[in-house]
């Protein structure tokens, strides 16, 4: 699959039609900044929270799968070609992604954050991207509840995430 990902110059979810006055809005984004309850935050570089987050993102595929239906593979960015890992600008240990089939839904960990869940789809649809990265964000939290406060929110490493951790964007041709 991640041959297909770095290969293909458009992922299959962009190449959807969308309502023909999209012909300025590319694409939308919604991406939330999660971090797991009671483990070290990346930045701590702690390598057994390191290691521990990323454990939890290997046991995440097919609960991800019951969501949406899509098939979810785990990519271990240490094991990829210097050209690839050039191509996806990360290199510190324990990062991967969590990719689904049609790469629409991609959860990157141990970034700055132990997730950063993103969901993109054609076209300026963010309800649609946003109802999609809430389903696989309830499923996570399910399994492995997140750290948050009653009066701040989602705890995350930057304090401009905090609060819902929510950032919506849109790619415009212009």
């Amino acid at each position: 699959m991640l041959d297909t990902i770095l290969d293909s110059p458009l992922s299959s979810w962009l190449q959807l039609d969308t309502d023909a006055t999209d012909h300025i809005v590319i694409s939308s984004r919604i991406r939330l900044a999660r971090n797991f309850d009671g483990v070290l935050f990346t930045n701590r570089n702690d390598m057994s929270s390191l290691e521990k987050v990323n454990s939890f993102s290997r046991s995440l595929l097919k609960p991800l799968k019951d969501v949406d239906g899509h098939q979810y593979s785990n990519i271990n960015l240490e094991q990829l070609s210097e050209r690839d890992r050039a191509i996806l600008e990360e290199k510190l240990p324990y990062r991967n992604l969590v990719v689904s089939d049609d790469a629409s839904i991609v959860i990157m960990v141990n970034e700055e954050d132990h997730l950063r869940i993103q969901s993109m789809v054609s076209g300026l649809r963010l309800e649609v991207a946003y109802e999609r990265v809430l389903k696989i964000d309830k499923a996570i939290e399910a399994k492995y509840p997140y750290a948050f406060d009653e009066r701040f929110g989602y705890l995350t490493a930057c304090p401009t995430n905090v609060g819902t951790g929510l950032r919506a964007s849109v790619m415009l041709h212009l």
